[in-house]
């Protein structure tokens, strides 16, 4: 039976009848249940009944789900799923009070309130809603909503890193870091080793070329294992795991054609990691992976070492310089739970991200806190570093109730010691970045 060949008020009688404790429980967070009825009777009257009634419910399972989720903004990268499983897709979520694995979907694409399907980008700049759910895997965040993405470019992408603070020294790493913790990091390579699985009591070694899981038509992906050491004897390791059907997020350039002219030189895995390595080595890379094992007690082998699923990598081009230190974060953008006291400090040595934030001397520890934090607002919601001539205009896009309640730009960090700039004070700040004050 075709949904418009009852009346509207039948069809809300069914839905009452069938998601009863479920209206209620959306309807004493401020939804209108009965607008929401009408609105999906009148769009889908061509539809079978037995299709168009669940669309009620999923729109205010949605809605009721949107309710305990939380504000983020950031950068989504490196779509990841295993090889032979079908488990839901999950990406690095970089923000600067932390980095997230965020859980996607089936599909590189969320459901939106209304159930229209949104595919994502990678690497892109989102705002949207996460939310906490609990499975057989134990707690996970997943994208609930993203009101606004900014798809970004390789240079954008590193130009955003070094912007917000995220990369940080494998040292740095091995001090503070955990296992599942999802860190960006840069170190040189050293070596380049091919996969391997195991078969029986044996591992099978497996080429740096593989396909995946896709079945309408050939796709193949990059698969090998980064190696590398800092100065003090760190050992790090990433390893680009084979494709289900979304592959790794890898800025290195002729990836693809280096992993397919490896395969066509020699059918040994061995010898097609060793090709690339003799490509690659001693290239400095840029990392953002998951940490699944850390020993932080020296060997004999090294002074600790740490591996890394990989999101993605990135290759530093030869001519770019990225120096890092350790520096205390005054940010606090997000209503994530803050995951570390300390981030790293970085640098970029090129002209178009030489700007640095304004501080001159009458200015108190406590409003330069805030101005960074609200810089980095803006540059987030840009998806670009935006200039000091331009920043006006973006921080007159933001208003006051969001910066202060949603992206808790006066919440900061003077000497080592949290603190909360006085509303007043922030509302002062910012009409002043408006020129307002002018």
């Amino acid at each position: 039976m075709k949904t418009n060949e009852i009346t509207r008020n039948e069809f809300e009688a069914e839905v009452l009848n069938l998601y009863g404790e479920l209206i209620e429980k959306v309807a004493n967070i401020g939804v209108n249940v009965t607008d929401v009825i009408t609105q999906i009777y009148e769009k889908n009257g061509n539809w079978e009944i037995d299709y168009t009634i669940p669309k009620v419910k999923n729109y205010l399972e949605k809605a009721l789900e949107q309710k305990s989720a939380k504000p983020v903004i950031g950068i989504l990268v490196g779509f990841s799923d295993v090889k032979g499983k079908n488990i839901p897709v999950s990406a690095a979520l970089i923000t600067p009070t932390g980095n997230k694995e965020i859980r996607v979907g089936w599909t590189a694409s969320i459901k939106k309130l209304d159930g229209s399907s949104m595919s994502l980008a990678s690497p892109a700049m989102i705002e949207g809603l996460v939310v906490e759910k609990e499975n057989d895997y134990g707690k996970q965040l997943w994208i609930s909503d993203v009101t606004n993405q900014v798809k970004l470019g390789p240079k954008e992408l590193l130009d955003n890193l070094v912007e917000m603070k995220s990369i940080r020294e494998a040292d740095d790493v091995l001090e503070k870091g955990k296992k599942d913790q999802v860190v960006v990091t840069k170190f040189k390579i050293r070596r380049i080793m091919n996969p391997s699985r195991k078969e029986g009591e044996e591992r099978v070694s497996m080429p740096v070329w593989q396909k995946d899981d896709t079945k309408a038509k050939e796709k193949f992906a990059p698969v090998f294992t980064i190696s590398g050491a800092t100065d003090n004897g760190i050992s790090v390791t990433a390893y680009v795991g084979a494709p289900h059907l979304q592959r790794k997020y890898l800025d290195i350039p002729q990836i693809d054609e280096l992993c397919k002219s490896a395969t066509d030189e020699t059918t040994e895995p061995e010898e097609q990691a060793a090709y690339l390595e003799g490509m690659l080595r001693n290239r400095e890379v840029v990392v953002i992976g998951r940490i699944f094992s850390i020993e932080k007690e020296p060997s004999e082998r090294n002074n600790g070492s740490m591996m890394m699923s990989a999101f993605g990598v990135i290759l530093i081009p030869s001519e770019l310089k990225i120096k890092t230190q350790k520096v205390v974060p005054q940010q606090t953008l997000t209503t994530e739970e803050e995951t570390e006291n300390e981030e790293v400090h970085e640098e970029v040595q090129k002209e178009e991200v030489k700007e640095e934030i304004e501080k001159e001397p009458e200015r108190s520890p406590v409003e330069i806190a805030v101005r960074e934090n609200i810089i980095k607002l803006v540059n987030m919601r840009a998806g670009k570093i935006v200039k000091s001539d331009d920043r006006a205009e973006w921080v007159k896009k933001i208003t006051d109730e969001d910066m202060i309640t949603k992206f808790k730009v006066g919440q900061i960090t003077v000497d080592g010691k949290k603190k909360k700039a006085k509303d007043e004070i922030v509302k002062a700040i910012i009409a002043d970045m408006r020129g307002e004050n002018e």
